[in-house]
């Protein structure tokens, strides 16, 4: 079956090819459909042809329309604008005040005019009137109208100046003349006066006064008042002159007036002076003249026939703009009725062209449904047959026979469907059993990730189950710790046999170590967990790192290392950040360059850079040591949890290898990056490198411990249900000074608290009955004035607002309590030792570290130096007594530097003169014993101040 298959399908394929190929040559599929797209695109070309030619002719026809009329009606419709224009501007000429508004608007008259006229000639141009020329003179009619009506204006505004200089020089001689005649009227009272005044004189002839007052001086007065009512009269009728508007008022004023001047001048005789008689004679001559030349009367009758002039000129320019609004209507209509032809023909043109482009579309679609009917037999209906075909394939439906339809390319391609179907069948045999094939592979894939999954799951619960394993461990065992390290606090403080209290302090070192360890085991599940909540604050940069110096300082002699703190130059004085962190994370690398360290050096650099976005700064701490180093297959998991290098696995390092991996954790919450740089056998440098925000150094808050002996005389509840602790928090407050009321549960608390008033409660948060959280809440509820309560936990909670808004109290402790902690909430102020200035020094000394370092960091140096100092007394003795005057002044140096960060003055100067005395190589016979003194009053004066503020000697300082 094999070899025939392969035989007649070449024998098919021959007479195939050979069958289509003679088809082919005489009657070719593309020829044919080449012809029919030719014939389509041809009819498709020539119909393109007529309807551009059409419109390109319809087009010019209305361009023509267009250019020809358009340009003739925007003239005529311009005409008329205008001579309406000046038809609303000729009345303005009586308004006309001043020379300016009039060449104003004759200017605007003249240019309106001079565009009519240029109009109207283009008009005429295209479209040729035949009254041109009275058009022409209907306009030279209004320019002359304009043009009078400029000039009668002119002589108006010209009257009018004339009129106010006759109204002013009148009114300036109508004054003058009253105040003539009310001096003349005054002298003449003035005189009667005298002669009443005469009367009352007996000596006087009453007689002869009486027929002088009554014939001379009231007649001379009465005299006086006509003339200066016939002066009044004269004033007031010439005034009236500007407003008359006729002839005849004109007539009346100048009538009234000249008989009021002939009263005036016939009482001119009786003024007493020559003087006023001339000068009123004059006055009146000068007003009498004005009627006549030259005057108010003729002025204002000039005036009168002016407007009568002015307003005939302004009605006769209505019907000259009438004209030309005619003019320009019938040059429009001519405009209108060119267009309503042209606008005919173009109609006519059109239904012409559209009747030739309707019989020649006919004939087109003809031709279109001929060629659509023969491609569509020949070549759509046969394509869509293959398409079926090949549909059916698609399908699978290898079946369906596939016929010839003739012997063209289409022919070819049932032809060439045919042999696929064929192969197709067996293409379909051979996929159906790949797919059995490969469904049952990707089953046992399946199974495969099923697996995997569950796997990966699993690995997640139990590294899930190792964190909470790890917290619920950690603050299981803070409990008992907080227990033991209490107690042994306590003892410490009370135990007076130095070998016992040396015990005493080595159980409690060890407790706390083992405290230490917890903590790590909590930090790492909280960062594991991602619960580490950031407290930013502000800080200052210089303090923190004379911190850090101090402890690298201490932990590096303590091994014999040498060490050194840089701080860049120009570092900002204070930042705004998670400074506990920070601070966690430098002293964790610091302690692991000591304990990797062996011999050599120990550097840590600080230095910044301007943050990329210019707000705040990027600080680095570069912590280079000269130890053990790390190899290059070690670099990858050293920052995992429990990870060290087989080179840093000592038997004398203590530690878990949790350093690195919660300092990494730490590092990325604060957005930072930590990264180290090692060769093995050679050293390590690792870079911490933070973001942080500029600070303010105002807002810097330094925290103090407190002293934990004092008489603070307040009342403590405290509820906790374990023995233990209200063992040690009654010894501590013991100590304090406080009275204490125990608790055990919730309830017994909630009735203590309403039995009597308490100033602190101290709140255990794990209870038998119920929770701190319930009781915080029930005690606020319950008293009307409920006193501050501060929860004690052994979970890994962090003192801030959001938390203590949570649990429903004012602070929180954590376990184990320190004691310079309880006495912060309960408002102790420090109780200082002696008064004495060495003790006082040494106090201020010791709290400083405090205050810089913490009270366990202070703890440790102050072992170191109490270690160092009996070292160096002992070598010191050795000197003198050898008098080894070179040995003897290095050890008086080295001694001397440290006893002066305790501020130990009297030791300090002692060892200052011992340095001197031995450089000078003077014989000091008596130097031991007095050293011995003073080394011990110092040792007492350290003890001292050290037990004030919580610390503890070494029982081998006393030794």
């Amino acid at each position: 079956m094999n070899i025939i298959k392969p035989a007649a399908n070449a024998a098919i394929a021959a007479r195939t090819n050979g069958a289509y190929g003679f088809a082919m040559n005489k009657n070719r599929f593309d020829s044919q459909l080449l012809q029919i797209f030719s014939f389509i695109v041809s009819l498709a070309v020539l119909t393109s042809l007529i309807a551009i030619g059409a419109n390109s002719y319809l087009a010019t026809q209305q361009r023509a329309l267009i250019q020809d009329n358009i340009p003739a009606g925007t003239l005529a419709w311009k005409l008329v604008g205008s001579a309406n224009f000046i038809s609303a501007l000729a009345p303005s000429f009586a308004d006309i005040q001043s020379s300016k508004d009039l060449n104003s608007l004759r200017s605007s008259l003249e240019r309106e005019l001079d565009e009519l006229n240029t109009d109207l000639a283009k008009l005429d141009l295209l479209f040729p009137s035949r009254t041109r020329h009275q058009d022409q003179e209907t306009l030279a009619v209004l320019h002359r109208t304009i043009a009078d009506l400029v000039l009668v204006t002119g002589q108006k505004l010209r009257l009018q100046s004339h009129m106010r200089d006759w109204q002013l020089s009148t009114t300036e001689l109508v004054s003058e003349l009253d105040d003539i005649l009310s001096g003349q009227v005054d002298i003449a009272r003035v005189r009667v006066t005298a002669t009443i005044a005469d009367l009352y004189d007996s000596r006087a002839d009453i007689a002869a006064n009486l027929n002088r007052l009554a014939d001379v001086d009231f007649y001379a007065y009465d005299r006086h008042l006509e003339l200066s009512s016939a002066t009044d009269k004269v004033g007031f009728l010439l005034l009236q002159i500007p407003p008359q508007s006729t002839a005849a008022a004109l007539l009346q004023i100048k009538r009234e007036t000249s008989d009021a001047i002939g009263v005036a001048q016939s009482r001119l005789s009786y003024l007493s002076s020559k003087t006023a008689q001339t000068r009123v004679s004059a006055i009146l001559q000068t007003l009498n003249a004005s009627l006549e030349h030259d005057g108010g009367v003729p002025l204002r009758s000039q005036m009168l026939d002016n407007e009568l002039r002015l307003d005939d000129l302004i009605t006769s320019v209505r019907p000259h703009t009438d004209a030309l609004v005619n003019i320009a209507s019938n040059h429009l209509r001519s405009v209108q009725a060119a267009v309503i032809t042209s606008q005919a023909k173009a109609r006519d043109l059109e239904r012409n062209i559209l009747i030739g482009m309707i019989a020649v579309f006919l004939v087109l679609a003809g031709a279109a449904v001929y060629l659509w009917r023969l491609a569509r037999r020949q070549v759509v209906v046969r394509l869509r047959g293959v398409a079926e075909h090949i549909e059916a394939l698609a399908h699978e439906d290898y079946g369906r026979d596939i016929p010839f339809t003739g012997n063209d390319e289409i022919g070819q391609m049932e032809k060439g469907l045919h042999v696929l179907r064929r192969r197709a069948a067996r293409a379909s045999k051979l996929r159906d059993e790949l797919e059995s094939a490969v469904k049952k592979r990707t089953g046992q894939i399946v199974t495969e990730m099923q697996a995997h999954d569950a796997a990966r799951s699993e690995a997640e619960a139990a590294n899930r189950g190792k964190s909470e394993f790890l917290a619920m461990m950690s603050h299981e065992i803070r409990t008992p710790l907080n227990g033991v390290i209490g107690m042994l606090r306590l003892l410490e403080s009370d135990m007076l046999d130095e070998g016992r209290s040396s015990q005493v302090t080595t159980a409690r070192a060890s407790a706390e170590y083992l405290l230490n360890l917890t903590n790590d085991l909590l930090d790492y599940a909280s960062t594991e967990t991602n619960r580490v909540t950031l407290q930013n604050s502000h800080f200052d940069l210089r303090d923190l790192v004379g911190q850090l110096g101090s402890y690298l300082g201490v932990s590096a002699e303590e091994k014999g290392l040498n060490s050194s703190v840089e701080l860049a130059e120009g570092a900002p004085a204070a930042l705004y950040g998670d400074v506990p962190k920070i601070r966690q994370i430098a002293v964790n690398l610091l302690s692991n360059a000591v304990k990797y360290t062996h011999k050599g050096h120990i550097s840590l650099s600080i230095d910044h850079a301007a943050a990329p976005d210019g707000d705040g700064f990027v600080l680095s701490f570069a912590v280079q040591d000269t130890g053990v180093g790390i190899a290059a297959e070690e670099m990858t998991y050293i920052f995992d949890a429990y990870g060290r290098g087989q080179g840093r696995k000592h038997g004398d390092i203590q530690g878990m290898g949790l350093g690195l991996s919660i300092s990494r954790r730490l590092t990325e919450r604060l957005g930072g990056l930590l990264s180290v740089e090692s060769e093995l056998g050679k050293g390590s440098c690792f870079t911490l490198t933070l973001p942080l925000e500029q600070g303010d150094l105002s807002q810097v808050v330094s925290t103090r411990e407190q002293a934990l002996r004092a008489a603070i005389n307040k009342t403590v509840l405290v509820v906790e249900d374990n023995a233990v602790n209200r063992m040690v928090a009654y010894g501590y407050l013991d100590r304090l000074g406080c009275k204490i009321t125990e608790a055990e549960t919730g309830e017994s608390a909630l009735e203590e608290a309403v039995k009597a008033p308490h100033d602190l409660v101290l709140l255990d948060l794990d209870l038998p009955d119920m929770s701190g959280q319930e009781v915080a809440l029930k005690l606020r509820a319950q008293l009307p004035e409920c006193p501050p309560i501060v929860a004690l936990t052994a979970h890994n909670l962090e003192d801030t607002p959001s938390e203590r808004a949570r649990l429903g109290v004012d602070g929180i402790l954590t376990k184990p309590v320190s004691p310079r902690a309880l006495s912060a909430y309960l408002g102790q102020v420090s109780s200082h030792p002696d008064s004495n200035s060495e003790n006082t020094s040494t106090f201020a000394a010791l709290q400083s570290d405090i205050d810089e370092l913490g009270a366990d960091v202070t703890q440790e140096i102050l072992d170191e130096f109490v270690k160092q100092a009996v070292a160096l007394m002992t070598e010191l003795q050795a000197a003198l007594s050898t008098g080894n005057h070179k040995m003897a002044e290095r050890t008086a140096h080295k001694f001397k530097g440290a006893a002066s960060n305790f501020r130990l003055d009297q030791l300090c100067a002692e060892l200052a003169a011992l340095e001197k005395a031995t450089r000078e190589k003077n014989r000091q016979d008596n130097a031991t014993r007095e050293l011995t003194k003073t080394w011990e009053a110092a040792l007492e004066t350290l003890e001292v101040a050290a037990r004030s503020l919580g610390l503890q000697l070494p029982g081998s300082a006393n030794k």
